[in-house]
């Protein structure tokens, strides 16, 4: 393994030239890129996508994520029958007979919208592109439903490779994060899914895991303590 001399990724030995920014692997004073970056660019961190998205550390973390969300949506689609049975034994109002029916219907709907969620995430494909455009919206609470609570939507349009132009609802700190016109990819499998190509600018790098901004310097994230993707 060798590493580049100019922006620090990680190479294999049969590396000529760094996949990553172009620089020809070799001895001496870091040559220039092969294609334009400004003088002024700080080279604090890897240019490129990660092939760290597909190491076993990773891929460990990431089947660990998917087991306690699992075990979260099958905690959440069983509590409502456990409460209505509770609510049955312990009261005078509801039999337990009605009380598990209705605990019944109740977890079957909570079950019905959990398997939309991951069908829609199932068919959630990858793809790559350009930041094109960022929009804050605020929906205003119906004073009769809520409690007249507001809710922010935080928008992020792109424009990708395969020349369509898509939309994605994100938090707050991917919002922050991403700029209008850098390259980004999408991979839908982490709970954070995006990913830029260029990570210098920032000189942090956002958790692909819980979206916490970390240093480039660091490699594990400092709040949930799983592998950062740069």
């Amino acid at each position: 393994m060798i590493i580049c001399r100019n922006c620090n990724a990680q190479l294999d030995d049969s590396d000529k030239i760094c996949r990553y920014c172009g620089t020809p692997v070799g001895t001496g004073a870091p040559a220039a890129p092969v294609y334009a970056t400004p003088v002024s660019a700080p080279l604090t961190g890897p240019v490129g996508y990660s092939r760290l998205v597909d190491s076993e550390e990773v891929v460990a973390a990431l089947k660990k994520n998917n087991r306690v969300s699992n075990i979260a949506v099958a905690v959440f689609v069983v509590l409502p029958f456990l409460g209505f049975l509770i609510y049955g034994a312990v009261s005078d109002k509801m039999d337990i007979g009605k009380a598990a029916v209705y605990g019944i219907i109740v977890s079957a709907i909570f079950a019905f919208a959990s398997l939309i969620v991951a069908i829609r995430h199932k068919l959630d494909k990858p793809f790559e592109g350009t930041v094109a455009d960022k929009k804050i919206s605020i929906r205003m609470g119906n004073s009769q439903v809520r409690g007249g609570k507001s809710r922010t939507k935080y928008t992020v349009r792109f424009d990708c490779e395969d020349g369509k132009r898509r939309k994605k609802e994100v938090n707050i700190a991917v919002y922050d994060y991403l700029e209008i016109g850098e390259r980004v990819r999408y991979l839908p499998r982490f709970p954070q899914p995006y990913e830029k190509y260029d990570k210098r600018k920032d000189g942090d790098v956002l958790c692909m895991f819980c979206s916490r901004r970390n240093p480039l310097t660091e490699t594990a994230c400092s709040f949930c303590h799983k592998p950062l993707i740069k």
